[in-house]
């Protein structure tokens, strides 16, 4: 009797242990870590996720706000928490390609630590002037920038970004322009639109609501310019020939199950499909969906081998010149 019941009780643990092992993704809820301030175009668009996630899901998908150096905060907090699914967290293309190349003693290895989820989407960049400039074009600013006796203010928001990559490639060309960090995109944005600074990269959409007497759109950096701003260059024609953009994507931890990861993926590409609120607000941000966005995480791995080589060769190009 006694070994029929202790047969009994190691089965019913064996039972129990199994279906624990097949619990449902997800059982609690979700950390979303964003290297960005509140109200900028990413963090928008992981906002609008997060809601359609918890609801899919069925469990709290959190969005926690984590700026400052270039992401490298976020990214350590997301590369060193358990690799158990429910720490998730947004990387732009110069978060996770730039900083490895020019950043000393980084603090975890995107290639090393992160798995990628899915690719979010690309967003289109507006290089912003202040108001009261006597320049209406990317080639007006660097005229102005040659001519002038003292360089002007571009504010940044980081090593690595995309502003503090555009201002080492115009020193390449012999163009000085001072450098001062904010601590966040929107915040380099908010400190041209106040006259604190005169140019900085900001999304473009993001931006437009703020077009106006004191602040100028000069330049797209799309290969192509805008119908609806048709008098508006694109960057390489006016003389910024610098082949990146911003686009968004998802990562987790290296050891997060497979399976853990392809539901996310899953999931979020039917969200980017067929979510309104999420096309609706995709429009209005003008993140563009095309190429590999939305797609697998194994599509999105292949365009970080493609996109690594086009930085490393930039990043090179810009120390030797």
């Amino acid at each position: 009797m006694k070994k029929y019941l202790a047969a009994t009780v190691v089965a019913l643990f064996a039972i129990g242990g199994s279906c624990l092992a097949a619990e449902p993704y997800p059982v609690r809820s979700v950390r979303m870590i964003i290297p960005n301030s509140p109200g900028g175009p990413s963090d928008l668009l992981l906002r609008l996720l997060a809601r359609d996630l918890s609801e899919t899901l069925g469990q709290p998908f959190v969005v926690e706000n984590k700026p400052g150096a270039n992401g490298i905060i976020a990214g350590a907090d997301c590369a060193h928490a358990k690799p158990d699914g429910y720490t998730v967290c947004l990387q732009d293309s110069y978060n996770i390609l730039l900083n490895p190349l020019i950043t000393k003693d980084m603090p975890f290895s995107p290639s090393r630590d992160f798995a990628p989820i899915i690719h979010l989407g690309f967003l289109p960049s507006g290089l912003w002037a202040r108001g009261a400039l006597p320049i209406n074009t990317v080639e007006d600013m660097l005229k102005l920038a040659k001519t002038r006796k003292e360089p002007l203010n571009f504010a940044t928001f980081g090593t690595g970004s995309s502003s503090d990559l555009y201002v080492d490639w115009f020193a390449t060309k012999g163009l000085k322009f001072n450098k001062v960090a904010y601590r966040s995109a929107i915040d380099a944005f908010r400190a041209v639109t106040s006259g604190e600074a005169d140019f900085s990269v900001y999304g473009l959409f993001s931006g437009l609501p703020r077009r106006g007497p004191d602040l100028k759109l000069i330049g797209v950096n799309t290969e192509t310019r805008f119908a609806d701003l048709p008098d508006v260059q694109t960057f390489q024609e006016g003389g910024i020939d610098i082949p990146i953009v911003t686009w968004f994507a998802l990562f987790t931890q290296k050891a997060v199950p497979a399976d853990i990861v392809n539901t996310l993926n899953a999931r979020i590409a039917k969200a980017l499909a067929s979510n309104p609120d999420i096309l609706g607000n995709l429009k209005t941000l003008g993140v563009l969906q095309y190429g590999p966005a939305g797609g697998s995480s194994a599509a999105l791995a292949s365009f970080l081998k493609d996109q690594s080589a086009i930085y490393t060769a930039l990043v090179k190009s810009s120390s030797t010149e």
